[in-house]
Parts: structure tokens; C-alpha cells; sequence
């Protein structure tokens, strides 16, 4: 019985959003040069959209003292580099741990956390005028003693800006996962909500966490560490942020290692589906990227998959998620051709519909690393750090002649009952068949697992041609164009 509910919900989270991997048609760009590694650095860029969605980038610069530096697109060309930071405040930049950046419209928050860490602080800067000018710092950490690090922010209704980040004490422990938010556009922050609370044990403290905001919902998602098991959790707050009443491990990997992985989870709102990656060990012991998807209305938790299973064994890291519903591209760190690339995926039906990874970089000469991701009318807009040469690289895929299974067109129909299958159930067409039509069913990851072809109305589908779990099944005419479709559990 606790299998049939757990089926029956799991149908009802995942069907949505469910739809077989279609191939998104993809047009690159020629890459653009952003800035030279060598006079600005290319430390662990982000990229966001402004109001009118030309890219803005932040990065982090270690030569001639620690800066954040800025360079955004005019129209024409990206704009020479400048420095956010005063020259007093020496933020941290490192792989795992730099600033990172919240955009509604031309209202921009940079957040970062200082050096030396014993002493350091998280601080905030804001522009109003789409990373123009950029406002002095203001301090978001409270503490006089413990250690912030790792921040990040998001940005709620009315341009307010939410950060969280790890405290720790003055030897490393008691970490916790805060969250401070501002009611006055930045200018000050609340006090500190404990989002880790309840989760077992305690947050990663040297993994990065990272916000979502969907209306009075707030998600902070976390690497967790109980026992040197390093799962991925979502904490919740349905109040904005003052409380985070449930923390939901989303994450099947059961990870154990002792050292910290430096790498933490980020995810995207798709309709009522938050869709997370993150790396991990996977069941052969290579670290991969997995996707996983949480119900944000009752915080069930759906599948986890790799992303990207190309069957090699070379790790991947530090992935990075944009998109718009469920459309939705990511981006990584690759090794598998034996040094590091950027790869990329896109979805244009939701978080069971990835397709191949394919190369970022145009070239595999050195090394490419830590790409970051933003996304807006059919556009994915990426940067990352090149090495030889060193450089700041900018490239966009996009999206071209692509339809998702939630726009095809539902004038003919197909029904199965029973529906859930407990042995065998009668497929339906409800539609005049004059030719001969296929019926595929493919399992949540998109595989087909079952084909039938018939020129009558009504065919026989038995259990025992199927295992346990929850399919979509598609029919399609003689010309190959999918005509109707349907959600089949078998229990």
C-alpha cells in the first residue's frame, strides 16, 4: 500500500512538468572576449540579464590586490572593466567562493564575504542603473566573533534584497546556514534566521548554498553534512523568508566522505517544481551532476538522475542552472576529455527532458572552467574562465524551431484504465485510426522502454512487459508527428 501511494504522488509531482527529451534546435554565437584574465583576472564569473536582458558579469581578481570587477554590454561591446569593491575591502575569490549577484531589472546586489576570514564580513553593494555606478558597501553579517563566508542573494518583491551564508565559530564549528533579509532596499538587514535548523546534523561549512524566491515562498538549498553523509536539502519558509519550517533531503546519493566537496546545489522554479543540480558521487563512485526535483507546495520530492550520463568516469563540478519554466539550460566544469571543458544542456520540457551535454568552449586547447548561466526569451547567455590564453569568455545558445510536449496541440486524445496498471489495462485511441500508428511508453529519464504499432482503437498493454514505476506514453502517426499522449503508472 505505502508503494501504491508513493507512486500515485510521485505521478501527480512529476506529469506536470513530465515530457520525453526532445533535441532543442541550437544556434551558437561566436565567442566574445570579455575581458583579459592576464590585467582584470577571470575568477569564477557570474552572469545575470537587466532590463533589457543584455548581459551583465561579475568576477573575481586576485593580482594587484583582491577585487570584484564588472563589465556589462552597452549594446555595442562589453564596457572595460571597472572594480566594484573600495579599495579597503578585500573581498574573497576563489573557485568555490566568490561574489555573486541578484538582478530585477536595472537594480542590481553584489554580495561577497571578506578576507582574512577570522575577521572577515559579508557585505552588499547595489546599482541602480544596470552596474553603471555601484553604492558603497553595506555590512550584512552581524557577528563580532563567528566567521561569515560564502554568501549569496536573491532579490524579493519591491527590489529587497535576501542574503544568506554559513556562521561559524571561531574554530570552524557550529556551522549554520542564515538568512537576513532587508525591508528598505539594502540600506540595512534584519536579524539572522537560522535555515538550517531543521536538517540533521550540519550544513556543509565550506560548500555554497543558494536561494530562490517565488513569492512569499524562499527555498535555500544546501549541502548538509550528518556523519559525513553530504546530501543536498531544501529548506522552505511559506512566510518570506522569517522562518524555514522544514528542511527536505533531496538528494538519493547518501554521499560519504569526510573532506568537504567545496561545491554546493542551485536550482530553478518551474511552475510548481523546483529543479536542482548539483555534483556528487554517483553508484559507480565518479563525481556527476545530478539533477532532482522538489513539489515547492508539499515539498515531495521527486526523481534524481545524472544529468549528463555520457558513461565516462572523468569528474564533473560547480554546476549552474537559468531558465523560464520548462525551458531550462545548465552548465558545468567537465574533465572527461582530459582536461577541463564547459559543457552545456538544455531542456525545453522540464527537468526529465536533458539532452547530451555539448562543448561551451569552441576550442579544448588548456583549461576551461567554472561557466555560469542567465537566461531570457529563447537565449541562454554563458561566460566562463579560459586559461590559455587567460580570458573572459561570453557565448550564447540559442534556442531556434523548438516546441515542448506542453504546447503540441491536444485535439486527439488517448486514455488507458485501468490507470494505475495492476496487471493489464486497455489503451484507447479516441480517434478515428485509418493508418497505422506507433505507441511508445519512456520511463521519467526519457528512455523508451516499450514500442507497439497497431491500426485498431483499442490495444492490450500488460504489466508484465513493464516494471514498476511511471511512464508517458506518446502515440504517434505514420509521419512520425506525435499526436497524443498520456501518464501510465504501473504498480
Amino acid at each position: 500500500m505505502k508503494r501504491t501511494t508513493y507512486l500515485l504522488a510521485l505521478a501527480a509531482l512529476l506529469f506536470s512538468t513530465l515530457a520525453i527529451a526532445q533535441t532543442p534546435a541550437i544556434t551558437w554565437s561566436t565567442p566574445i572576449v570579455v575581458a583579459d584574465g592576464i590585467q582584470y583576472g577571470n575568477i569564477r564569473p557570474r552572469i545575470a540579464l537587466n532590463s533589457n536582458n543584455h548581459p551583465i558579469i561579475i568576477w573575481g581578481q586576485t593580482s594587484g590586490g583582491a577585487k570584484v570587477n564588472v563589465s556589462y554590454w552597452n549594446g555595442n561591446a562589453f564596457t572595460t572593466p571597472s572594480r566594484i569593491n573600495p579599495a579597503n575591502v578585500e573581498p574573497r575569490t576563489a573557485t568555490s567562493d566568490g561574489p555573486e549577484m541578484a538582478v530585477a531589472g536595472d537594480t542590481i546586489f553584489v554580495v561577497y564575504s571578506t578576507v582574512p576570514a577570522n575577521t572577515g564580513k559579508v557585505y552588499v553593494q547595489r546599482s541602480l542603473d544596470g552596474g553603471v555606478t555601484f553604492g558603497d558597501t553595506v555590512r550584512v553579517s552581524k557577528m563580532t566573533t563567528d566567521i561569515p563566508e560564502l554568501p549569496n542573494v536573491e532579490i524579493m518583491a519591491g527590489g529587497h534584497p535576501v542574503v544568506a551564508y554559513i556562521k561559524a565559530d571561531n574554530n570552524w564549528n557550529n556551522p549554520q546556514q542564515v538568512v537576513s533579509a532587508s525591508t528598505d532596499g539594502g540600506a540595512t538587514f534584519g536579524p539572522l534566521v537560522d535555515g538550517s535548523a531543521n536538517s540533521p546534523g550540519d550544513p556543509c561549512e565550506c560548500c555554497p548554498s543558494s536561494s530562490l524566491i517565488n513569492g512569499n515562498q524562499h527555498f535555500l538549498l544546501f549541502r548538509n553534512n550528518d556523519n559525513n553523509i553530504r546530501d543536498v536539502f531544501v529548506a522552505t519558509s511559506t512566510d518570506g523568508g522569517a522562518s524555514y519550517a522544514t528542511a527536505t533531503d533531496i538528494d538519493n546519493a547518501s554521499w560519504n566522505i569526510p573532506t568537504c566537496p567545496s561545491s554546493g546545489p542551485v536550482g530553478h522554479i518551474a511552475n510548481d517544481s523546483l529543479v536542482a543540480v548539483w555534483m556528487t558521487e554517483n553508484s559507480d563512485g565518479y563525481n556527476k551532476i545530478m539533477v532532482g526535483t522538489m513539489n515547492t507546495n508539499n515539498q515531495q520530492v521527486g526523481f534524481n538522475a545524472e544529468l549528463d550520463d555520457y558513461g565516462g568516469t572523468q569528474p564533473q563540478n560547480y554546476p549552474a542552472i537559468a531558465g523560464s519554466s520548462d525551458t531550462i539550460g545548465v552548465v558545468w566544469q567537465d574533465n572527461r576529455n582530459g582536461n577541463l571543458d564547459c559543457y552545456f544542456s538544455a531542456s525545453i520540457s522540464g527537468a526529465s527532458g536533458f539532452v547530451p551535454g555539448e562543448l561551451l568552449n569552441p576550442t579544448t586547447n588548456g583549461t576551461q572552467a567554472t561557466p555560469h548561466i542567465a537566461y531570457a526569451n529563447g537565449v541562454f547567455h554563458m561566460v566562463y574562465q579560459s586559461q590559455i590564453p587567460s580570458q573572459l569568455i561570453y557565448r550564447t545558445a540559442t534556442l531556434t524551431g523548438t516546441v515542448g510536449v506542453n504546447a503540441l496541440a491536444q485535439k486527439n486524445k488517448v486514455s488507458i484504465y485501468p490507470n494505475p496498471i495492476q496487471n493489464k489495462a486497455t489503451i484507447t485511441l479516441e480517434m478515428e485510426v485509418t493508418q497505422t500508428v506507433t505507441i511508445e511508453l519512456f520511463s521519467i529519464t526519457g528512455q523508451s522502454v516499450l514500442q507497439m504499432q497497431t491500426s485498431k482503437s483499442t490495444v492490450e498493454l500488460h504489466k508484465s512487459k513493464l516494471d514498476t514505476g511511471i511512464y508517458l506514453m506518446q502515440v504517434r502517426n505514420a509521419n512520425g508527428a506525435t499526436i497524443a499522449q498520456e501518464k501510465v503508472v504501473v504498480l
